[in-house]
């Protein structure tokens, strides 16, 4: 009897790829559930950044570059001042490690808005701030992640406070003697008359490391090992 037949299940139907399961459970829940679409890019998100998101928050403040997920874009328009009628942009920038608020003036709207796309991946490059009881990072560059791995790295720039003592700059020196490569170093020394940048000897290129920047940070100050790329 064709009302007993039992009913057909369709097999055909596609499974949800991970990244759309991922984005719906945030959507619908407000957190991932099952996974976290930063997981696969853990690897290249560390050798690409100077700080996760949670080290900033600690109560880091100055040029940082960082990177994740970005979400919670939102575009307003300038009432007041020079920039009267052009638009602002924020978003909030997600890692593994949690979230930061990032700021883009008008120009750097307009320069890299084209990048403000929901739950893209990104490199951030800014000046990172506090504003009351939060910590704010300003942005002048962003990168798709998947762009940075073509852009070289051609030197490192050393950024010497004017309270940096001799002996100092000798443990600084030890430090590039002791970690030897490729990449040539650039030292901007802070003086009463303002700064001077020398070019360090040959002899001092380095192997840029994680663990070179922080024993170099913790001589100089955070922020002061900042990376050099060919421009895109």
């Amino acid at each position: 009897v064709a009302g007993d037949a039992e009913p057909k299940i369709d097999l055909s139907t596609p499974h949800w790829q991970e990244r759309d399961l991922l984005s719906a459970e945030k959507e619908t829940l407000g957190f991932y559930l099952t996974g976290n679409p930063l997981a696969s890019y853990e690897e290249a998100l560390a050798d690409s950044t100077t700080h996760t998101l949670a080290e900033v928050k600690e109560g880091f403040e100055g040029e940082v570059t960082v990177g994740g997920l970005i979400t919670q874009i939102r575009k307003t328009k300038i009432k007041m001042g020079p920039n009267a009628g052009r638009f602002m942009g924020r978003f909030v920038l997600e890692d593994l490690s949690g979230g930061l608020p990032v700021t883009l003036f008008a120009n750097q709207l307009q320069q890299f808005g084209h990048f403000l796309i929901e739950e893209a991946v990104v490199l951030v490059r800014g000046e990172v701030r506090e504003r009351g009881s939060e910590y704010e990072l300003t942005v002048q560059e962003i990168t798709p992640l998947s762009e940075s791995a073509g852009r070289s790295l051609l030197g490192v720039d050393l950024v010497v406070p004017a309270s940096v003592g001799s002996r100092d700059l000798l443990r600084v020196r030890d430090l590039l003697i002791e970690h030897p490569g490729d990449l040539p170093v650039r030292i901007e020394v802070h003086t009463p008359d303002g700064p001077c940048r020398i070019r360090a000897l040959d002899s001092f290129k380095i192997d840029l490391q994680k663990e070179l920047v922080a024993h170099l940070e913790g001589i100089l100050g955070q922020g002061t090992v900042r990376e050099r790329h060919a421009a895109r």
